[in-house]
């Protein structure tokens, strides 16, 4: 029985990790779209945007950190595409 219960929970867990997750990256994308004012200004829908399904001090903690991609991240994958180095001549 206790085994049916946990299968359960984590079912419904992943389930609800699943929808927030798809939340967020499309309140992400969308928040991405609107303009800012000035060039390099950053944007107070992105930042609750990225905040989507968070608890209050799971909120508060990532407000004090930044994250700056760390070697081998995707983020810094994918940021090399746009790095002239990396297409013109060497």
């Amino acid at each position: 029985m206790a085994a049916i219960r946990e299968r359960q929970h984590y079912q419904q867990w992943r389930d609800e990790q699943w929808l927030i997750w798809q939340t967020r990256t499309l309140a992400t994308f969308v928040a991405a779209t609107v303009p800012v004012e000035k060039e390099g200004d950053a944007s107070p829908l992105l930042d609750e945007a990225q905040r989507i399904g968070l608890t209050d001090s799971q909120a508060q903690t990532q407000k004090n950190t930044t994250r700056e991609p760390g070697t081998g991240s995707f983020e810094r994958f994918m940021g090399s595409f746009g790095n002239p180095r990396r297409w013109g001549p060497q």
